[in-house]
């Protein structure tokens, strides 16, 4: 038995196909557009710490968008280079962001006299720094080095990145290393 098909069939099984495989798609499809949606984008983690002139600050409490960083007054590292961005950010952005540094050594950051153009702000101990931090997927890990005189001296390290938060607490941006400019930033800031 031979089977013979006209154009016009075959026309209309290849649609019927394509539809089929159209409508099974679109739940994940729907998923990939959402990855680019603003509205969809992760909650930052709420806090509330004191800053370094004894204010509390509440990130659910701030009503315009932030610049959020970890790190700590005394690093070596990639601080000097995180505490220069942040300086830049604060003066190229002004009114239209806070911006705020979480240290990750409360201990002896706290006693800091330094004047800044950002929150500086306080956890109550080196443990809730590192759980905040964690939160936001900062990685931070210390390491202990013996001096000849057998002092063990603590090494912190830890990534830097630079989180952009809507107002309403959406995670916008993460800029991390040393290629990171203060100019993009600013232009997704100026895009909220």
């Amino acid at each position: 038995m031979r089977l013979e098909l006209s154009n016009t069939a075959i026309r209309t099984a290849s649609v019927g196909l394509l539809g089929a495989l159209l409508l099974a798609t679109l739940p994940y499809l729907s998923v990939i557009a959402s990855q680019y949606d603003a509205t969809q984008r992760p909650l930052a983690a709420d806090f509330t710490l004191p800053a370094s002139d004894k204010t509390p600050f509440t990130l659910s409490k701030v009503k315009r968008p932030t610049l959020l960083t970890f790190g700590y007054l005394d690093c070596v590292n990639s601080c000097p280079s995180q505490m220069l961005l942040m300086h830049k950010l604060a003066e190229e952005a002004g009114e239209r962001a806070q911006l705020a540094w979480v240290t990750l050594e409360p201990s002896t950051d706290h006693y800091s006299t330094q004047k800044h153009p950002f929150s500086i702000l306080i956890p109550s101990n080196e443990s809730a720094a590192k759980s905040l931090a964690q939160q936001y997927g900062v990685r931070v890990t210390s390491s202990f080095t013996s001096t000849e005189d057998s002092i063990q001296l603590g090494v912190l390290t830890h990534s830097d990145s630079v989180f952009l938060i809507d107002a309403k607490r959406r995670i916008q941006g993460i800029y991390s290393g040393s290629d990171t400019s203060a100019a993009a930033i600013i232009h997704d800031l100026t895009r909220l």
